[in-house]
């Protein structure tokens, strides 16, 4: 007879590391880290449903493309084309 005992009967084996604080800990983290990863979402998506925008240069001409980004740029830096972007609320 494979497998754990008293399987077959019914009965559920819960491994006790489930109950120790560092687990619990690490579900609310991952809870916290859930939520601000949705509220990311909401806040992406509300602004993409309710504005129209574009990339513009500093004379107001529409950029076609976004600037190419440096891939020898390990950290975040400005551009080295500054790029402004034009937003306006949708029309219903």
């Amino acid at each position: 007879m494979g497998g754990l005992a008293g399987a077959s009967r019914g009965i559920r084996v819960v491994s006790c590391c489930f109950f120790t604080s560092e687990r619990v800990r690490t579900n609310d983290r991952l809870a916290g880290m859930r939520f601000a990863k949705l509220e990311n979402n909401i806040i992406t998506a509300y602004f993409v449903a309710t504005f129209d925008f574009h990339l513009e240069d500093k004379s107001g001409k529409m950029l076609r493309f976004a600037p190419r980004v440096d891939p020898n740029g390990h950290s975040a830096c400005k551009p080295a084309v500054r790029q402004y972007v034009r937003v306006s609320p949708r029309e219903k």
